[in-house]
């Protein structure tokens, strides 16, 4: 599970609650609905190794870029709500 959030330190608007989650299998997609919602039609996908704050912890983020700067990131849920 995947949690999405705006790439931007002030934020870029709000996102329906359909959008700030998706699975394994879906993420790509769910940040690309995301992106399409915040008005960004063209975005590129990466996965995109980093660290957990604090806690040491490798992932794998899933990033959107639109014109080479990052937009929305997925990253995951690493405990349940």
């Amino acid at each position: 599970m995947y949690r999405i959030a705006s790439a931007a330190a002030h934020g870029e608007g709000v996102l329906p609650k359909q959008l700030t989650q998706a699975t394994n299998d879906d993420v790509e997609q769910v940040l690309r609905e995301a992106a399409a919602f915040l008005r960004h039609e063209l975005v590129d996908v990466e996965h995109v190794s980093s660290v957990v704050s604090g806690a040491g912890v490798p992932c794998t983020d899933v990033v959107a870029y639109s014109d080479g700067i990052p937009v929305l990131v997925a990253s995951p849920a690493l405990y349940a709500d």
